[in-house]
């Protein structure tokens, strides 16, 4: 706020600078026409400024989002009671795909951090002609006040070496936004509102497809691990 008012007092003063020595104004400082220009330029620098603004792909859901989100979510939740089959969920909600070649007979599933909850894994294990190792992220959308902010997210990455398949959890992100509060000649009338901090996690599941000759290995305690057919 201090900001801005230093701006538009600069500005100002500057108008009248220019004014004077161009005698477009006599030496009254505060005369309601010399007033309404500054303002008016104000205005338009404000709207220049904002052009320029750097912007993110984040979208206020619709109504008819936030029910596919939550009818999403519905059905992530019935996948995981295996009450649904993985192959119900739609490939929208493929958020990472990874593919190598395996020729060994285990692959030893890890993760790189341990502050994760369970993470449930479906498995499917193909042909033996299909000697490829192939990982999906399943992932809904992030969302903080109804906003998608998912793209400022980063997903769960997949890696491989030797025989080890590692899943590293996203980095940290942070989080800034800006809240609007009444003024002063707003509240004296209204109760300013306590906002409701209304977020989603994003619900994850990893479907992994590997030969039929090889065995995974992974610690149940970190990994869920639920074979499909």
């Amino acid at each position: 706020m201090f900001f801005v008012l230093l701006i538009s007092i600069v500005v100002y003063l500057i108008i009248v600078l220019f004014m004077r020595k161009h005698k477009l104004i006599n030496k009254q400082l505060f005369s309601p026409y010399l007033i309404f220009i500054s303002y008016f330029t104000i205005l338009l620098l404000a709207a220049f400024v904002y052009l320029f603004l750097p912007t993110h792909n984040d979208r206020i859901l619709s109504e008819k989002e936030w029910k596919e989100e939550k009818e999403a979510r519905y059905l992530f939740s019935k996948v995981n009671l295996r009450e649904k089959e993985i192959t119900q969920l739609d490939s929208r909600y493929i958020k990472k795909k990874f593919e190598e070649r395996f020729t060994g007979d285990r692959l030893y599933l890890e993760l790189e951090t341990d502050d994760f909850i369970t993470m449930p894994v479906f498995l499917k294990k193909n042909s033996d002609e299909d000697q490829t190792v192939t990982a999906y992220l399943y992932e809904t959308k992030t969302i903080f006040r109804d906003t998608d902010i998912s793209d400022q997210i980063e997903p769960i990455q997949f890696s491989m070496s030797d025989n080890v398949l590692r899943i590293k959890k996203p980095s940290k992100t942070k989080y800034e936004f800006v809240q609007m509060k009444n003024e002063f000649f707003i509240n004296q009338f209204k109760k300013d509102f306590v906002y409701y901090e209304k977020g989603e996690f994003p619900e994850r599941i990893i479907y992994l497809q590997i030969p039929q000759n090889v065995d995974l290995i992974a610690n149940d305690t970190i990994f869920n691990v639920m074979e499909v057919y």
